[in-house]
């Protein structure tokens, strides 16, 4: 996000995510537009290192029981039902006002 908040605030942001969930459970996957260093941020989690797209890793076989996002849509593309944890644009106010992205049916919404 970085053409509304800065690299600092999407950080602290993404440190207040992660230690929602115990860290033995967290997958994360790369964004292919991502600028931060997720395997140097966190480097107790399993990160997929090169960005994949959701569907090839779903094509793959790899199944998750929850799906944790921002806001991507991807997690309502999977081809097995999960549960999700929403926590949309109103993660940051900047992000809210330049984003919108409607939660998912049967998503969980959280707040940071």
């Amino acid at each position: 996000y970085p053409d509304c908040i800065s690299k600092d605030d999407y950080i602290d942001i993404l440190k207040r995510l992660v230690a929602r969930y115990p860290k033995d459970q967290i997958v994360i996957k790369t964004h292919p537009r991502e600028a931060v260093d997720m395997k140097a941020l966190f480097p107790d989690v399993m990160v997929f290192e090169e960005p994949l797209p959701a569907q090839i890793i779903d094509a793959e076989g790899v199944h998750f029981k929850k799906a944790v996002t921002f806001f991507s849509s991807s997690v309502q593309n999977l081809s097995y039902p999960v549960d999700i944890d929403w926590y949309g644009t109103d993660i940051h106010p900047a992000i809210a006002q330049k984003y919108y992205y409607p939660m998912p049916e049967g998503a969980r919404k959280c707040k940071l």
